[in-house]
């Protein structure tokens, strides 16, 4: 599905180009020979300078949280200062991953990529596509999933969210064209403005859902064009400092296949001043701009190009943004979010929309759907039914003992506090575990120790989660 690369390449229109190795791990030399030498890029001093800016990152997520309060060059200012780091390196940056400058960008969002770059680095990688996304993603995504009952529809829209105020709970979902859809459970995964003016008036003033209805949003650009040669040698990403076409790909070779010459795909960003433009007129920016980076660019011929406008495209990462962002689970005791745009740690992008959506990741939300569905079962009070799976049969007995070590620590103490349940994290974890390996090998399965083995039961768990899907109705729009 993907192919990897552990370099990204810098240019500079009329100026000097850099390649820097992105990971230690995978590409040792590279990354070493990269930090040591591209001087005429990156200076030595103005390297050193990004390593107080980014210190932080090793720091918890937890308490990178209060750099949300700052934008990027409110940090450059105290951390580093030097204008070439800032111009070509972390601008660069802001403007190519979430479309938005360094000025509006928040601090806490550019130290928590580093921060999971850190935490994570034998997963820290650069990848491409092996083949369009409808193709090697969607497709066989939409065959699992039907293979297990899941009805999918397409080109229909959500019209209203139905709110019964005195239960408290949602009522139903409306599409357009007045069909009903009722269920137990309701899973918004759609973009945050397009669900914001359909929040149902009464839960409008909640500070939750006040939250959701004030989050900023950014526009994107996207250009692709093809030419009448090969403009590169590249599959990795380029980056361009001083234009706001901050990078391109040539997906010539892996993701779209094109033999006449390369196909490269560029963000505009920031893309507000130029969402009113006509398509020719962008398209002449970006060959202008990248063509001064890039002399085989200004060179070539374009026989093919698509301009692509979204007026909101991701929530825009202004300082406190990222912080507001809502959980997966809601105030509303039947109703679940699920997108890039809720909280998790990679923001927005298609890592954090996988981490939001995917019960391995977000086991908040699975367990609390499924701990939902049983109480809705319990009382009747729907039609369709969320079945309980042996994973939250596993949890069921841990909550017991928790429960039960609860009382016991009230009795000798006389007094309840937060850290009543004397189980930790890592404890329940384990216990958690522990259980579903007896599962497991009750089905005739074996998992040994082993981060491998953490990965399988991971897996497993997910598709435990993953038997209830077929019990839950969703709503796909274009």
């Amino acid at each position: 599905m993907l192919y990897w690369t552990d370099d990204l390449r810098f240019e500079t229109p009329a100026g000097p180009s850099a390649l820097f190795g992105t990971n230690p791990l995978y590409a040792p030399l590279r990354t070493l020979l990269g930090a040591l030498g591209n001087n005429d890029y990156l200076g030595p001093l103005a390297k050193l300078s990004l390593l107080p800016l980014l210190a932080p990152a090793a720091l918890p997520e937890a308490l990178l949280r209060r750099f949300d309060r700052l934008t990027v060059v409110d940090w450059w200012r105290r951390a580093s200062g030097s204008q070439q780091a800032l111009e070509r390196a972390l601008r660069p940056f802001c403007r190519a991953i979430q479309f938005t400058d360094a000025e509006q960008f928040s601090a806490y969002n550019l130290l928590g990529w580093a921060h999971q770059t850190l935490i994570r680095p034998l997963r820290a990688r650069l990848g491409g596509y092996r083949g369009a996304r409808d193709s090697e993603i969607f497709a066989p995504l939409a065959a699992w999933l039907k293979q297990r009952g899941v009805e999918i529809r397409t080109k229909v829209a959500l019209d209203e969210i139905g709110y019964d105020a005195q239960t408290g709970e949602i009522s139903g979902f409306k599409l357009v064209g007045g069909e009903w859809l009722k269920s137990d459970i309701y899973v918004v995964a759609l973009p945050a403005w397009v669900f914001a003016p359909k929040i149902p008036t009464p839960l409008r003033d909640r500070p939750f859902f006040a939250d959701i209805l004030d989050l900023p949003t950014a526009p994107a650009i996207s250009v692709q064009l093809w030419f009448d040669r090969v403009v590169t040698r590249r599959d990795g990403f380029t980056m361009v400092a001083g234009s706001n076409c901050p990078v391109y790909q040539d997906q010539s070779r892996y993701t779209y296949p094109y033999a006449q010459g390369s196909r490269i795909s560029v963000i505009v960003s920031p893309a507000d001043p130029l969402m009113a433009w006509d398509d020719a007129a962008i398209v002449a920016h970006v060959r202008a701009d990248l063509g001064a980076a890039n002399p085989r660019i200004a060179a070539a011929k374009v026989v093919k190009q698509v301009v692509l406008k979204h007026e909101h495209h991701l929530i825009r990462p202004l300082p406190g943004a990222m912080t507001r962002r809502p959980s997966q689970v809601t105030p509303v005791e039947n109703l679940f979010l699920a997108g890039d745009w809720t909280q998790q740690e990679f923001f927005g992008s298609q890592e954090g929309r996988s981490a939001a959506a995917t019960p391995a990741r977000g086991r908040c939300s699975a367990r609390s759907i499924a701990d939902y569905g049983h109480s809705a079962r319990c009382r009747g009070c729907a039609s369709v039914r969320v079945a309980r799976s042996p994973l939250q049969r596993v949890d069921d007995r841990q909550g017991q003992i928790e429960r039960r070590e609860a009382g016991r620590e009230v009795a000798a103490t006389g007094r309840v506090g937060r850290r009543a349940p004397v189980a930790k994290r890592a404890g329940l974890r384990h216990d958690h575990d522990r259980r579903l390996r007896r599962h497991l090998a009750q089905q005739g399965e074996r998992v040994d120790a082993g981060a491998d083995a953490q990965r399988l039961l991971d897996d497993r768990q997910a598709e435990l989660v993953g038997a209830m899907v077929p019990h839950l109705r969703g709503v796909g729009t274009p």
